[in-house]
Order: structure tokens, then sequence, then C-alpha cells
């Protein structure tokens, strides 16, 4: 449903994109308030994992909705899917790197920059020689690495502002130009969404407070604002 309504926002159709925003706002508040299973009609999980996506995606809807992010909601659900990366880490499950992922992106979210980096250092190889210019966002794993160091302590590491800006810069014009290689580094809307919504919260400068949902899922289609 999530997918729907960025799809529909990307094509215009915002009193569609409106309405099953509202419904998944619903749905998802009754499946947490219930303690379901089901996070969305016909999706079901484990308890755990089903936990994190009703928190997740009710914030989700809700900052559609409301304008205004819902950090509680965040917060849960970076502690619930924490706690699953963890359990499958210490099993060696092979869903840990794609649970570890959503640990990285809701932790960036949040503002978990440190913990991030341990959960992009296991997801990933390591990759000695880091890229020194603007290509970088081509490789989302040293994206991500190189954002979440900066912000683990921007003064300190002011140095690093200049690629990451210049990087993201690159990030939408090549996204606008629907270049193939970009596609399939970040290859959902979500993923371009939550790297968009990265540049605007942190990096962009403007108020986060004052940008519309709306517009940070619009900007991945139409650029920077």
């Amino acid at each position: 449903m999530n997918d729907a309504v960025i799809t529909n926002i990307l094509a215009g159709y915002y009193e569609k994109a409106n309405e099953l925003s509202k419904l998944g706002e619903i749905y998802a508040a009754y499946a947490l308030e219930n303690d379901r299973r089901e996070y969305l009609p016909g999706k079901r999980a484990d308890a755990k994992t089903a936990r994190f996506a009703q928190h997740y995606l009710l914030y989700k809807f809700r900052w559609i909705n409301n304008k205004v992010e819902d950090v509680e909601l965040l917060k849960n659900a970076y502690i619930n899917v924490k706690e699953l990366a963890d359990e499958a880490i210490k099993i060696k499950s092979p869903k840990a790197k794609k649970i570890c992922m959503d640990v990285i992106t809701t932790g960036l979210k949040l503002g978990e920059f440190e913990a991030v980096k341990y959960y992009i250092d296991y997801c990933y190889k390591k990759k000695k020689n880091l890229v020194k210019d603007k290509t970088i966002i081509f490789d989302k794993q040293l994206f991500q690495s190189y954002i979440a160091t900066y912000l683990s302590g921007a003064e300190d590491n002011s140095h690093m502002y200049e690629l990451i800006n210049e990087s993201f810069k690159h990030y939408f014009e090549q996204l606008t130009k629907g270049n193939f290689r970009l596609m399939e580094e970040y290859n959902t809307y979500e993923e371009q969404v939550d790297m968009a919504y990265i540049y605007y919260k942190y990096i962009s400068g403007n108020d986060w407070n004052k940008i519309d949902p709306i517009e940070v899922i619009r900007s991945i289609r139409d650029g920077i604002l």
C-alpha cells in the first residue's frame, strides 16, 4: 500500500494517494492496537516482524497524512527491527542482511548514526578504497557509510559535507534522468525516497519541520526542491 501511495503521488493523483494513505494509517493502527500478525491486508509475518512493520508503516502513513513525524513510532520500529537483526546475526540467518538493511534505513532516519555503521559493515563487504567523488552515489553501501560517518560527528567531520552535498545533487540529477545504474542500486521508489528523506532532513539546510512529505517524494521525479 505504501508503494501505491508513492506511485500515485509521483503520477500526480493526490486524491487517490491521500485515500490510500489514510486507509493504510487506519489499518496499521488497528493491527498495532490489536497485536495482529497481519500488518497490511493479506500480508502476515511472525509476531516480532509484524510489530516492526506495524510501527514503521503507521509512522510513514502518519508522516504523509499529518505532515509531521511521529518520532515514537519510528523509535519503536527501530528498536523492534534492531532486535530482529541482532537475533538473525547471532544465528547466522540468511535473512540477516535484509533485516539489517531495515535497521540502517530506520536508524539513519532516527539519528542512530553510530549504531548504523555497525550494520552497514555487516550488510556489505567492506571496501578499502572509498570513492572520493560524487560517483559514490552508485555504491549505496559506501554512500550510506559516508553519510553515517559524517552525521555521527558533523562538527568534527565538516570536511565531508561538500562531497555529500554534491553527491546528493548528482543523485537527484541522475534520478530525474532515469540513470539505469542508479535505478539498479536503489531499485524501488521507497529506497529512492528514503535517500531523499536523509538529504532534506540532515543535509539540505532547510527547516525539516517545514518540508512537505509530498515534496520529498516528488523530488525523486522532479529533482531538488
